[in-house]
């Protein structure tokens, strides 16, 4: 991204049309109307940009190059020649390279022929045989061809760079030799290319600025045999190469601020992070910088610090101090210093609910969750792998999603929502719920129609505690609570819609009861309907008719042949009209169902520990078929005395007849 030279050492180059965010562009107008300046007193002369590291002497030069670069197509512009001095190990290497540089720099064009020319003979009679055929990739034969060329020439090394003068003095067009990061350079190298600068390099139109930092540039100084160990005489070296200096102005705090704030919105958005994940981030990254075996355990127990774990019977009645004693021995196991363990738990406790509600700092999973940090389950690999994994949703996705569902426009972002939805429900629907707690607006009746489609269809494995949190209970709580957020009169043709098909109907009937129901309870007593709201009464009777619409083909069908869903459609038929469903299901049992074997496709097996039929079972039962319609067609099997079942298959239906004889002959008191 365009921002990421902010984590490298790279300069930073922003385009002349963006904001001048440290004055840098200020400063490079100023360098080159100096240069403008320099050039008109002198006919060479060196400039020195001065600067501590990380103060953008770097920028600054990419500026003042790109611009005058800009300008080289005027009569008189400057012409810009680089040269990184790191490249050459020494002063004959050097040498060839700041001619071949300058000559490169020159219009190749028949006006500057000569110049050119004359600049690479200057170059070629300086400089050693050998390292002209090394520059030139001569073969042996031009080897012999060179050496003859040179007794034969005039190689005068005066001579040629007196030519070279006379070229550039009639060219007339500056040139600019840009050095950068001096500073980097070996005492040996250093003086190396102050003395090219100075003597062989002392050509007319020809000026250089060089970049350092003046107090790293001393001490190396200091370290050579010219100089010795005296910034005096470092410092009188330096004046005597240098004509002009140009020192950079001193780091601002308001520009320390601007870099600032321009990073962390670099890392915001290369990362799909706001500034409401930036403190878990930063911490996180202190803790894989500074302790990276203690960031190594955040993968360990995951799953405890998120909260998500099953608790061991030995912790369940674990109190605070044993927790942090706990982790205290884990982080000193994974070489955390003693002096730092307090440190590294509390930062701990402001990332992960758990640890901090241990230490008694308030923290909760949903406050966590709501702020997208690290602490909850559902952003936690975020952090840990610096970015938005394949298998997560970016905030900026699922929030466009989540208004292309609103405006009922559709778009990629909303399908790869919906998908989600059916293939990881859980995280999905938990991330809605942490919109809704925030206030966000949410496309309810959207949401819900897409719960109606995908319900039964649920791909995302179980999760929580034994796997008792599963998809279609998450698909639960989020429909009922999507639903109370509807006005009062949309919701039957909200509900009627989700019930289009058997599996939306089984949602829409299961979500109208928990919206009705007094104390949020499983309660399927419709009786008391005086008080009724009419929109209940509308969403009941039109969710029957979608049920019994469903169930019209398992009229005609032996009792063993229906399927699952069938099954679960009677079941769910109890929470809407159960006069209606009382009706349809006491004419199947007056033609061909038996009684008892629907309560055993009815009721599971599994129930254990829980009694096969309790009070709300019972209750249930009695919405559907009605107790005394059921105990009157069971009355032999009833009346019968319990018997121990002789086949394995016969244990479920006895049991139940069993159950019922209880319930019959106590039943339970109304209240």
């Amino acid at each position: 991204m365009a921002d990421a030279h902010f984590f490298n050492d790279e300069p930073f180059l922003d385009h002349e049309e963006g904001p001048d965010l440290l004055g840098h562009g200020q400063y490079a107008h100023h360098v080159i109307s100096l240069l403008d300046r320099v050039r008109a007193q002198t006919e060479t002369g060196v400039l020195a940009l001065i600067g501590p590291w990380g103060s953008g002497k770097s920028s600054i030069l990419g500026k003042v190059t790109r611009r005058l670069r800009g300008d080289a197509a005027n009569d008189d512009g400057w012409l810009v020649a680089e040269l990184n001095p790191w490249l050459y190990a020494d002063l004959e290497s050097l040498t060839l390279a700041l001619f071949s540089e300058i000559r490169e720099a020159l219009p190749k064009n028949e006006r500057w022929s000569e110049a050119r020319e004359k600049i690479g003979g200057f170059g070629k009679a300086i400089s050693p045989v050998g390292k002209v055929t090394a520059l030139f990739g001569l073969d042996s034969e031009g080897l012999i061809q060179e050496v003859s060329n040179r007794i034969s020439g005039d190689t005068s090394a005066s001579a040629a760079k007196h030519r070279a003068e006379e070229a550039l003095r009639k060219a007339g067009h500056p040139v600019l030799v840009v050095m950068d990061d001096l500073d980097r350079l070996t005492p040996e190298e250093l003086l190396v290319v102050f003395k090219l600068v100075r003597l062989v390099g002392h050509l007319p139109n020809v000026y250089y600025l060089i970049s350092f930092d003046e107090r790293t540039l001393l001490d190396v100084l200091q370290r050579s045999e010219l100089v010795g160990n005296s910034e005096a005489r470092a410092r009188d070296f330096l004046e005597k190469i240098i004509q002009v200096r140009l020192d950079l102005p001193a780091f601002r705090e308001r520009d320390a601020d601007i870099l600032v704030d321009r990073s962390l919105a670099a890392v915001l958005a290369s990362h799909g992070l706001t500034l409401t994940d930036i403190v878990d981030f930063l911490l996180v990254t202190f803790l894989r910088t500074n302790e990276p075996r203690a960031y190594q355990l955040l993968w360990q127990h995951r799953a405890e610090l998120t909260g998500t774990s099953i608790d061991l019977p030995s912790r369940r009645d674990e109190r605070p101090e044993q927790r942090i004693d706990r982790w205290r021995t884990r982080l000193q196991d994974a070489g955390v210093a003693e002096q730092h363990l307090d440190g590294v738990i509390g930062l701990m406790g402001m990332l992960f609910a758990p640890l901090g509600q241990a230490l008694g700092n308030g923290a909760n999973t949903q406050a966590i969750a709501l702020r997208r940090g690290i602490g909850s389950i559902d952003y936690f690999d975020r952090y840990m792998v610096f970015g938005i994994p394949d298998d997560d949703l970016p905030e900026h996705a699922f929030d466009t999603a989540l208004q292309q569902l609103a405006d009922g426009t559709p778009g990629a972002e909303a399908d790869e929502l919906l998908l989600r939805l059916r293939d990881d429900t859980q995280r999905i629907t938990r991330r809605i719920q942490y919109k809704r707690v925030a206030g966000t607006p949410l496309p309810a009746a959207a949401l819900l129609k897409a719960a109606g489609q995908h319900y039964g269809r649920l791909t995302s494995a179980p999760q929580g505690a034994f796997g008792l949190f599963t998809a279609d209970r998450a698909m639960d709580f989020l429909a009922k609570d999507l639903l109370t957020d509807l006005a009062e009169p949309d919701r039957p043709a909200i509900l009627k819609t989700m019930a289009e098909t058997p599996d939306g109907a089984v949602l829409a009937a299961r979500t109208l009861q928990r919206v009705t129901a007094r104390d949020d309870s499983d309660s399927p007593d419709h009786t008391q309907a005086a008080a009724t709201p009419d929109w209940i009464g509308e969403a009941r009777s039109l969710i029957s008719t979608e049920i019994a619409r469903h169930l019209a083909p398992a009229a005609s069908r032996p009792l063993h042949e229906l399927t699952e869903l069938q099954i679960t459609l009677i079941w769910a038929w109890r929470h809407t009209k159960t006069e209606v469903c009382r009706t349809w299901i006491n004419q199947r049992l007056d033609q061909e169902w038996n009684p008892l074997d629907l309560l055993t496709a009815l009721l599971p097996a599994d129930r254990a520990p829980f009694p096969i039929i309790d009070s709300d079972t019972l209750h249930s039962l009695d919405a559907l078929i009605g107790l005394d319609a059921l105990y009157s067609r069971l009355g032999p099997l009833l009346d019968a005395p319990a018997a121990d079942p002789g086949n394995p298959q016969d244990e479920h239906p006895a049991h139940i007849l069993q159950a019922l004889r209880e319930h019959r002959s106590n039943p339970p008191v109304s209240g």
